[in-house]
């Protein structure tokens, strides 16, 4: 199983370093951060992770 972390306001994931320091180093995890590309939209964003994940499980 891999853990996908989505940032917030930040955008970038760097939120997520307290977080990743302690994790276990056996969990599998990605932080995908957000694009600010002006043309593209949340929605594209969300179907690019779904299809970057897609098939991989729970």
């Amino acid at each position: 199983m891999k853990l996908i972390l989505l940032p917030g306001l930040d955008g970038t994931g760097l939120l997520f370093e307290p977080l990743i320091n302690i994790m276990p180093d056996n969990v599998d995890f990605d932080i995908i951060t957000l694009s600010i590309d002006k043309e593209g939209s949340i929605q594209n964003q969300v179907n690019d992770i779904v299809s970057t994940y897609k098939g991989e499980g729970p």
